[in-house]
């Protein structure tokens, strides 16, 4: 292992001789050489500002389930708190368990919110510079369970404790990278020329905007879609006129964030059009940027606004598996079949993203996901929820033990309630199911009015097979 990585896995670091010493901070007189200058600290101050403002620890507990903070502070043991190799500011001697999974979502919707941008860049900065010193190799020779436990007492894969964020040294790390890579303004920036939105404008001259409008072959707004937007932090969906819509005009999407450069592909196109397939790279500067998503004729040859509510669906020529009443999985083989009121709203294959069907009717959803993955079917399952967390900010995901019910078959259930734009509060389940061979999981999630008790035989209309090949051998 290098020097880089032992110093950002271990927090040590060395001196002139090249005696490795835990540092008591970015003043302490043996480290070589200042981590910032007195000019790089004038240059980095805006932005240092920032982030301890963002930085609010009662913030963010009052978004926690009433449990997970005392379970936060067992991970530090008792006063006095003692920042050690390695696991920093935890107490080695308490056993982490499962909090790090259950702690993620919720640091990602904290996140999420738009006026913590600088907040989420660092955050971003600490997971990806763990995982770039992942010393992978030294699990060739060390059994599953036990290279998972390197790894978790490492830290690697996980999201950074509150009190990773709040060390003063690591802080002042990622404001030495952030300067060397761009990542901060050491002029003034003029106020973008496109007006901000009194929803998600945070008074920051460091902000920018990217303005997108969805139009028809004839220029006419068309509102309700949402674009999955990639910036070098993530990847966010942002749907029109919903929760990170800067504009409450329909048709015209803008998305708030920092200068840079942004990849925007739509993911859900407005009704009775197709989805504007190409990705488009735009690069974002302080004075803002646009783009238009231009929608051409419906996909089955009729005009949009005429097509039926299903018609964003490609033909089965396009190997979407939609036959009738019933999907098959390119991929993955499992079957869902459906009866009236359900219709197919939303059919994506791609070799990367894997599988995915959305049925609706109207208010109530049910989708399923299916995709290529190494990870333990739990794990995959909260990774999933964290991902949907993510993008509905504000929700507070809720764990569920296996067990009877929705969740029998599955090693887990995960529910959260969350507002729409209208006002109406919905509900949402997700459970999971292996399809086999280590090809993957299914996720199996309902969404419906948190009001609507959405009768059994409604869901009774759609079923699932997994295996379609097996169950009918077992039939035979």
């Amino acid at each position: 292992m290098g020097t880089n990585a032992i110093a950002v896995l271990s927090g040590c670091r060395q001196d002139r001789s090249g005696t490795w010493f835990l540092p008591t901070g970015p003043n302490d007189p043996r480290l070589p050489e200042p981590i910032l200058t007195p000019e790089e600290e004038r240059q980095t101050a805006a932005l240092r500002a920032q982030i301890e403002a963002q930085l609010s620890l009662s913030d963010f507990a009052a978004t926690l389930p009433s449990w997970m903070p005392e379970q936060l502070d067992r991970l530090m043991g008792q006063p006095p708190f003692v920042k050690r190799p390695v696991t920093g500011w935890r107490d080695p001697s308490v056993m982490v368990g499962n909090l790090p999974s259950q702690y993620a979502p919720f640091l990602d919707a904290f996140l999420q919110d738009p006026n913590r941008l600088a907040l989420r860049n660092y955050a971003r900065w600490w997971f990806d510079r763990r995982a770039a010193a992942a010393p992978l190799a030294a699990c060739d020779n060390l059994n599953p369970i036990a290279c998972q436990a390197v790894q978790t007492q490492l830290g690697i894969g996980a999201r950074p404790w509150p009190w990773d964020l709040t060390d003063p040294f690591t802080l002042v790390e990622y404001l030495d990278w952030a300067l060397a890579n761009g990542q901060v303004a050491t002029q003034p920036t003029p106020v973008p020329t496109t007006p901000p939105s009194s929803s998600g404008d945070t008074g920051s001259s460091l902000m920018s905007v990217l303005t997108i409008h969805v139009v028809d072959a004839s220029g006419v707004p068309l509102g309700g879609a949402c674009v999955e937007v990639e910036v070098p932090v993530g990847t966010s969906t942002v749907c029109d006129n919903e929760q990170w819509d800067g504009s409450a005009t329909a048709g015209l999407i803008e998305i708030r964030g920092y200068p840079g450069t942004y990849k925007v592909r739509e993911n859900r196109p407005p009704s009775g059009y197709a989805v504007v397939e190409d990705v488009r790279s735009v690069e974002v500067t302080a004075a803002g940027a646009a783009i238009i998503l231009v929608h051409e004729a419906g996909p089955r040859g009729t005009e949009g606004p005429a097509a039926k509510p299903n018609s964003s669906i490609p033909s089965p020529s396009q190997t979407t598996g939609i036959a009738g009443a019933t999907y098959t999985s390119p991929q993955f083989g499992y079957v869902v079949t459906w009866q009236s009121p359900w219709e197919p709203t939303t059919v994506t294959s791609d070799p990367e993203a894997g599988d995915y069907l959305r049925l609706g009717t109207g208010d109530v959803a049910m989708e399923y996901h299916a995709f290529f993955t190494d990870q333990p079917l739990k794990q995959a399952l909260e990774a999933f929820v964290a991902e949907r967390a993510r993008t509905h900010p504000g929700v507070t995901p809720q764990y569920q033990a296996p067990g009877g019910g929705l969740n029998a078959d599955s090693p887990a259930l995960w529910h959260f309630t969350y507002t729409r734009a209208d006002g109406v509060v919905m509900g949402e389940a997700t459970i999971a199911f292996s399809v086999g061979s280590g090809r993957g999981v299914l996720m199996r999630t309902v969404i419906r009015p948190e009001d609507d008790a959405s009768p059994r035989a409604l869901f009774y209309a759609v079923s699932l097979v997994l295996d379609p090949v097996d169950a009918t051998a077992a039939a035979q």
